[in-house]
């Protein structure tokens, strides 16, 4: 009578009746976050962590994850943020300094990350360029003017830039609460070399971008497609051919306009009679770009993964000789690699959601990551992802916290953190739920063990046996098998829990030993 009401009641829980036994995946998210991060059992080995999610937990379990990340922020940068000097992980020291101008948004304050200019110069000369973009410009929001951590002519697009960039971000956001959607990159001279270069390598940080009087040194317009991009310069700024280049930029931003009509937004003006000085005219640009939101789920995503290739000095007399760098982002918006190594060559991928289906239109690799939220299709209903036509993913991918998680670790941006992390190819290989026929594990009791089988299928993953307390009692991993077994001897009569996990299926099931 004792075992068949423990039975009752366990089964009321599993299908989702009156819980008392075991607290849901967000309750288990929530004490987990509680603990101290050092002292965390690794997210990993924990039972909610790839539990499939519904919509509403999924809300639930991201808010509680971005409130731990912004308390990590606040904590780990503490003291950069207090001295106003980003350090890296190579020691390289990026100081800087703000200003806030208006009254705070109901949304958060607008951002300005403001480049100076200098570059190939003495150490004093840079930083006499950047006291003065401190003050430069007044615009609504918090204005931010980072000194550049090198003294060199591309020290605005060197390969370390990114996470420094990055990092102020999420400093700002988390203690001055400035709006992700609403952050704008600038720079004047060098820094308009760096405006160039960092606006399409970052276009999914950014609402907008303004260049003023800089070279873009070879950077490609691909990425700019879903945000702004301003280009000022001194119509007599002849040095380089910075007048006569920001036109020619602007005339590929319009060929890339009218292939893809009310996209790459764009404008470039040469300021009469003004040589590399505009004499604050180019003000101008920050009323253009501040018509501009973020828009971080585009149905369309056109990517070119460049590397920080520039060349040997800034452009002089005598031959220019390109020099090699590495890649610095691995996503962009909801596509990315699956490796973070760099690729032979520059990626250049195009993808695009229509509906409930994701296709990828073109790619010049053979593998991506596809991010998928409710903020770009419904997760409750099958998901289709064509790989140039060809079908290579059908099914209805769960929500998980582990990608939740990760993805917020990934970027430190609210708006990325992702329930779904699909690996697809286009040879049709898949690492999520591949089919129906997956989406359970057959329980039978054999002898002293308890036998597991994958309706025929061959899968890796895990499988554990708890007891109704949730004491773990067996555990054993397998690995492309479509069987496998638990012990049951010396197990007390009683009522326990099958916990399986198969590449991203997650299958509970009560199992009553007599």
């Amino acid at each position: 009578m004792k075992s068949s009401f423990k039975q009752a009641f366990f089964l009321a829980a599993i299908l989702g009746g009156p819980v008392g036994l075991h607290a849901g995946p967000v309750e288990d998210l929530d004490a987990w976050l509680k603990t101290a991060r050092a002292s965390r059992p690794v997210l990993a080995s924990q039972t909610f962590a790839d539990a499939a999610l519904t919509a509403s937990e999924c809300a639930k379990a991201r808010d509680l994850i971005w409130t731990d990340r912004i308390a990590f922020v606040k904590s780990e940068w503490a003291s950069q943020w207090a001295g106003k000097i980003l350090v890296n992980k190579d020691n390289l020291q990026m100081p800087f300094d703000y200003r806030i101008y208006g009254s705070k948004p109901a949304q958060g304050y607008d951002l300005y990350i403001s480049m100076h200019g200098g570059g190939e110069t003495t150490k004093a000369e840079n930083d006499a360029q950047w006291r003065n973009q401190i003050i430069l410009y007044h615009p609504n929001g918090v204005y931010l003017a980072p000194r550049a951590p090198t003294d060199a002519w591309n020290m605005w697009h060197k390969d370390h830039i990114d996470g420094f960039f990055d990092q102020i971000i999420q400093l700002c956001v988390a203690n001055l609460g400035a709006n992700a959607d609403r952050v704008y990159l600038m720079g004047y001279s060098a820094g308009g070399d760096g405006a160039y270069q960092m606006a399409p390598r970052m276009a999914d940080r950014w609402a907008a971008s303004a260049m003023m009087a800089g070279y873009p040194n070879n950077a490609s317009p691909l990425n700019l497609r879903n945000i702004g991009f301003s280009m000022d310069v001194g119509a007599l700024d002849a040095s380089f051919g910075r007048n006569t280049i920001a036109a020619t930029y602007g005339k590929e931003m319009q060929k890339l306009q009218d292939a893809d009509p009310g996209f790459y937004k764009y404008r470039v003006l040469a300021h009469p009679g003004k040589p590399h000085w505009m004499d604050l005219e180019d003000t101008v640009a920050l009323s253009w770009i501040d018509d501009f939101t973020r828009h971080p789920f585009p149905a369309k995503v056109v990517w070119r993964q460049d590397t920080t290739v520039g060349t040997n000095s800034f452009p002089s007399a005598g031959p220019v000789v390109p020099v090699k760098g590495r890649p610095t982002q691995y996503q962009f918006h909801w596509i990315g690699l699956q490796e973070r190594k760099p690729p032979a060559a520059p990626v250049n991928v195009t993808a695009e959601i229509k509906g409930q289906e994701v296709g990828i239109v073109d790619a010049s690799i053979d593998s991506l990551v596809v991010l998928l939220s409710d903020s770009l299709l419904n997760l409750d209903k099958p998901v289709r992802v064509l790989w140039k036509g060809k079908p290579v993913y059908e099914g209805t991918p769960p929500r998980t916290i582990a990608n939740l998680y990760q993805t917020a670790q990934d970027r430190g941006d609210r708006a990325y953190l992702y329930p779904v992390i699909l690996k697809v190819a286009k040879s049709g290989q898949v690492s999520l739920r591949p089919g129906p026929e997956r989406t359970f594990a057959r329980v039978k009791a054999e002898g002293g063990s308890l036998a597991i089988s994958f309706a025929g299928v061959r899968t890796s993953g895990r499988a554990r046996l708890s007891d109704i307390s949730g004491v773990l009692r067996c555990e054993t991993l397998f690995s492309n098998s479509a069987n496998t077994e638990l012990p049951l001897r010396g197990l007390r009569s009683g009522m326990y829990i099958v916990s399986v996990r198969a590449d991203g299926i997650r299958s509970d099931q009560p199992f009553f030993l007599p």
